[in-house]
């Protein structure tokens, strides 16, 4: 049975350092190298995975609109709470 990105361990991990990474150091000095030593994997890993920083960062903003429909109150609330 092939393993969905979201239930393997890398995907997390890639997604968790890239965020961290893009919030302290900004997006455009956020390389990939970093975000692989930061998720403890291996550059490789991180390119068979997302094509590209943009990628990655798609693949945050969908987990972020994930996370707000699963709670049923939707994408807007995530902003609606720092108002």
């Amino acid at each position: 049975m092939v393993e969905s990105l979201e239930q393997n361990p890398s995907y997390k991990r890639i997604l968790d350092a890239a965020q961290a990474l893009f919030i302290e150091q900004g997006f455009p000095a956020t390389s990939m190298e970093a975000i692989a030593r930061r998720a403890k994997v291996v550059r490789a890993t991180v390119y068979n995975n997302y094509q590209d920083k943009e990628a990655i960062l798609g693949g945050n903003a969908r987990r972020l609109y994930a996370l707000g429909t699963a709670n049923d109150r939707g994408p807007a609330s995530v902003n609606s709470s720092v108002v």
